[in-house]
């Protein structure tokens, strides 16, 4: 009786055994996959990432880490001289240079609230 307790007790503990070394290879396998993937199925994960509602404030989010941790680096003359360089668009004769900050606060801020205001419309 105790002979046939232990042997049932061993082969449950070699089934089990052999249940995680099989999830453990398909979790394996699985990761290679990921990194193995076509290039239609990896653009195909970036637009599903993209259409995400959640997508613009991560991006924003991990952004905004970037440049404070870049900002307090020993790097930091780098960044600051970023906001520096020089931007010019130019048609003809017509040219409006100015420096890359001032692109973002005046430029990019005006079509910021452009598209907050469409949103607003669109919601009453």
């Amino acid at each position: 009786m105790r002979v046939q307790v232990r042997a049932r007790e061993r082969r449950a503990r070699t089934q089990a055994r052999v249940r995680r070394q099989l999830l453990w290879r398909l979790r394996r396998l699985r990761r290679r996959l990921l990194l193995q993937r076509p290039p239609e199925t990896v653009l195909r994960l970036v637009v599903r990432f993209i259409r995400e509602e959640a997508t613009s404030g991560l991006l924003l989010l991990f952004c905004a880490v970037v440049a404070l941790i870049w900002a307090n680096s020993p790097w930091s003359s780098a960044y600051f001289a970023l906001w520096q360089t020089p931007i010019a668009l130019k048609v003809g004769a017509f040219g409006l240079e100015k420096p890359l900050l001032l692109w973002i606060n005046e430029g990019l801020m005006a079509l910021f609230f452009f598209v907050i205001g469409l949103e607003i419309k669109r919601e009453l």
